[in-house]
């Protein structure tokens, strides 16, 4: 394929996902500080102030809380903070509509209920979040993004062609020169220098919205469950199925809990890590789950177990978010996520140029 036509290509998806890379790339660099904003945003509910040595109470102790708390809802997954003086927050399901879930938020030192259920959006970070994946519009939305994700690996690997002999003046930007010449410069430069990110933003934001959406439609053709009218009474001891856990992957630090939504078979989940973990390993990358009704260990998994392309999958979580070195890596992760959207700008403001161009030709 010529140059000609793949420079062709690359300005069609450019003007094409021009608008949305750049709120995309906006929402995701705010995204990166989610945590940090939330105890900002509302200390109250998400900071505790707890001295570094306090211990939490039993899991048992506060799911029963949470049954009492939030009575005509089911409590159908419990997540722990990345940090010890925050809040957990508890994953509310209804009980009408299996879709419908809310979450509300408990002080793990006190057993205390901090929020009422409350929906995602209803919080900065959780609508940010929410118009990220799916612009607001569902599975519609998400189809979209998904479609958006490809076009920015597409983006970058033609843009890395076009431009592969940038070495012979990627030194030598001009700084006095026309506006358009000025942001010619600008987007080859950025654009070859960010090609590996959008590679890794791309194809994993692609990669989950599609998987999603995927789910969803198989969803659809399954029997339908009949539903809790409130969360049961679990006949087992989570706090003796995390000790469990513990004994099965050295290490095992919890993170997140799903608990029971249908009467039956229902499973429990345990997701979390193993503290001698890689950084490139995820904050759910081991597995136990346990019956319900007895207790009994039905599997465990630790991902350093498995092949390597499930242990490539459960990196995309860091590599996407930028988790994985502290705030550093979270600075250089919002600075990169930015450059989509300095991209976006710049190549539209060039095809405008060039087209206004050909007009006068």
């Amino acid at each position: 394929m010529k140059v000609k036509t793949i420079w062709k290509i690359h300005s069609i998806l450019g003007l094409l996902a021009g608008v949305p890379l750049l709120l995309i790339a906006l929402t995701g660099s705010i995204l990166v500080f989610r945590t940090e904003i939330d105890a900002l945003w509302d200390p109250a509910k998400n900071k505790l102030d707890v001295p570094a040595s306090a211990e939490r109470l039993p899991y048992d102790q506060l799911t029963t809380t949470a049954r009492e708390s939030y009575p005509d809802q089911i409590v159908a997954g419990w997540a722990l903070p990345r940090k010890h003086d925050c809040a957990d927050y508890v994953f509310l399901m209804d009980p009408h509509d299996e879709e419908h879930w809310t979450m509300g938020r408990i002080d793990p030192y006190s057993g205390k209920v901090l929020a009422p259920s409350t929906e995602f959006t209803d919080t900065f970070t959780g609508w940010v979040l929410e118009f990220h994946y799916t612009f607001l519009a569902d599975h519609v939305g998400l189809v979209v993004i998904g479609l958006i994700g490809v076009m920015l690996c597409l983006l970058g690997v033609s843009g890395f062609f076009i431009y592969r002999k940038f070495w012979k003046s990627f030194f030598k930007m001009k700084w006095k020169t026309s506006l358009r010449l000025f942001s010619g410069n600008l987007h080859k430069r950025i654009g070859i220098v960010t090609a590996p990110f959008f590679l890794i933003l791309g194809f994993t934001g692609a990669f989950w919205n599609i998987q999603h959406i995927l789910g969803h439609l198989n969803e659809e053709h399954e029997e339908e469950h009949a539903h809790l009218e409130r969360t049961p009474v679990l006949e087992v001891s989570l706090d003796e199925m995390i000790a469990k856990s513990k004994q099965e992957i050295e290490g095992f630090k919890e993170m997140y809990i799903s608990l029971p939504h249908h009467p039956g078979d229902d499973p429990i989940y345990f997701y979390g890590y193993s503290e001698t973990r890689s950084p490139m390993h995820s904050d759910y990358s081991c597995v136990t789950v346990f019956n319900a009704k007895t207790g009994e260990l039905q599997s465990a998994t630790d991902i350093r177990d498995t092949p390597a392309y499930l242990q490539a999958y459960d990196a995309f979580r860091p590599l996407h978010y930028g988790n994985f070195g502290g705030i550093p890596v979270k600075i250089i992760w919002c600075v990169l996520g930015l450059s989509p959207a300095i991209l976006a700008l710049s190549g539209t403001y060039i095809g405008i140029c060039r087209l206004r161009q050909k007009r006068k030709k």
